[in-house]
């Protein structure tokens, strides 16, 4: 199929007798609903490429022999279900075809059996009365690797495409660690340095010869992978499931080896049945050469990719943090204000370069040598102070926005009358460890000019006081001791963590 074909994939303009049905279901059907995990291939016009998805979030319910699927159109999840029924020699199940899929202001589309013409352009075929999927009673799976489904409008036109079809329960947990092991944070970067290379936050916890990481996934911060001691190494075995994102896609970790990197520094990988890191017991260092993939299902692409790993355990030593770095001054005029985005790095190390908890770390500006106070009526993430946590913006938490200052580009939108317009913004981290508090350099940016100067901490170094002491992030766990992600129906633990490194638990009912 040329590119140009496969656009829009208006296919052949076929057009077949349209059956009486014009009922969409949407309503969830009677029945047991299960989760089953969907393996398909389509077309993807915004790549240019056919896509292999593995690891796909599909419902399916049975109600005695009728089996009812939902989005079986994986390009457009209209939410709605179709209809097939157990064969009579319970080997297959038949739906029947040109079924309603969704309608628009009383106009229809359908899921109709489909095929590629000799000059690759999709053609519907709505003149079959039905298309069928293999059926193992025993698994409850079904599949067709030969079945291909589109979409047709009332007018003939052809849209969508997929090719194949594998549905099969999902029967996989994700992985648990026992209750009441000692998570500790570790810091966690590639071993080689990179313009890519960033620091990131995990959780460690051993049991014996157990190890478990926790939060290799951003997306799913629950996630937990096992691995193995096994002489100096820890031995992770690939597919295991770390949860389901954003409820479509069920996620899997896979080990990997890197063969080279192409021209932008990506790694290019090849799976391995595993991961392993070289464990030192006497400073619970861990440290590897495997790369990390976390991928869509257990054989599916990955969707994030780790190459060769440090982990180093957060101490809590009183130390100067690196200055942060301007990144740019973009003003704007409104009516009565000069407003502005300005854009900055917190490192997440101290001036030597090791990693340091940015959950200890906070940040303040000075407009004009005077402290910069954000007050929650405009800043509402975060309670009035001079300090902001590392890992929080004025929009909330920073995501994985990163250049090689090893640390996350933020950015504040500053609002100042126009008269009281400054001269210079500076900047300075502030760290908190074992009772110190410690200050960067503080970085200048002239406005007017847009350069920079760098000024050693003296005048600054002044007692921060107590209310300036900021929600860092607040941590929820079940009464087990499991930590989820956001509190849960019932009674669950809320832990504060303060940018002192001080904390607060509490009973919580929901």
């Amino acid at each position: 199929m040329t590119p140009s074909q496969a656009k829009d994939l208006p296919g052949g303009l076929k057009k077949g007798p349209q059956r009486a049905n014009k009922h969409v279901v949407y309503d969830t059907p009677e029945g047991t609903q299960k989760t089953y995990t969907l393996t398909t291939e389509y077309y993807d016009s915004s790549m240019d490429d056919w896509v292999y998805a593995n690891g796909l979030k599909a419902n399916v319910v049975q109600n005695g022999d009728d089996i009812w699927v939902q989005n079986i159109i994986t390009t457009y999840p209209k939410g709605s279900w179709i209809k097939g029924t157990i064969t009579s020699d319970r080997k297959h199940v038949e739906f029947a075809n040109h079924q309603p899929y969704f309608s628009v202001d009383n106009y229809f589309y359908y899921v109709d059996i489909a095929s590629l013409d000799a000059d690759g352009y999709v053609v519907n075929d709505t003149e079959t009365d039905s298309f069928f999927f293999n059926y193992d009673e025993t698994t409850g799976a079904f599949w067709s690797d030969s079945l291909n489904l589109c979409i047709s409008n009332e007018d003939g036109g052809v849209f969508s495409y997929n090719e194949g079809y594998t549905y099969e329960p999902f029967t996989d947990k994700p992985v648990t660690a026992p209750d009441n092991v000692n998570w500790q944070p570790y810091s966690m970067a590639w071993n080689f340095k990179s313009k890519w290379d960033y620091p990131r936050m995990i959780y460690v916890a051993k049991d014996g010869n157990d190890f478990y990481l926790r939060g290799l996934f951003t997306r799913i911060p629950d996630g937990t992978v096992k691995g193995t001691l096994e002489g100096d190494s820890v031995i992770f075995p690939s597919k295991q499931c770390i949860g389901i994102y954003s409820d479509t896609y069920f996620m899997y970790i896979k080990g990997a080896t890197i063969n080279g990197y192409d021209d932008y520094g990506y790694g290019i990988y090849k799976s391995k049945d595993h991961f392993a890191l070289y464990y030192d017991a006497a400073t619970g260092k861990l440290k590897g050469e495997d790369g990390i993939l976390i991928s869509y299902g257990k054989s599916g692409g990955y969707f994030e990719a780790f190459p060769t790993q440090d982990l180093n355990p957060y101490y809590e030593k009183s130390v100067k943090p690196a200055r942060p770095t301007w990144k740019g001054w973009e003003p704007y005029d409104t009516k009565y204000n000069l407003e502005g985005n300005v854009e900055y790095v917190v490192p997440i190390e101290d001036v030597d370069g090791n990693y340091i908890n940015p959950d200890s770390l906070s940040y303040r500006f000075f407009v004009d040598d005077k402290p910069y106070y954000f007050t929650k009526s405009y800043y509402t993430n975060f309670d009035d102070s001079t300090m902001v946590n590392s890992i929080y913006s004025d929009r909330g938490l920073v995501n994985n926005r990163t250049d090689n200052a090893g640390g996350t580009i933020t950015w504040h939108v500053m609002s100042m009358p126009k008269w009281v317009t400054p001269d210079s913004i500076g900047i300075q981290s502030i760290y908190f460890a074992e009772g110190k508090v410690t200050y960067s350099d503080i970085h200048y940016l002239n406005i007017a000019s847009g350069d920079t100067t760098t000024i050693t901490t003296g005048i600054k170094d002044v007692a921060v006081p107590a209310v300036d002491r900021q929600v860092a992030r607040k941590e929820y766990f079940n009464l087990d001791g499991s930590r989820v992600s956001r509190p849960v129906k019932g009674i669950c633990l809320e832990t504060t963590v303060y940018s002192d490194g001080t904390r607060k638990t509490k009973k919580v009912l929901k």
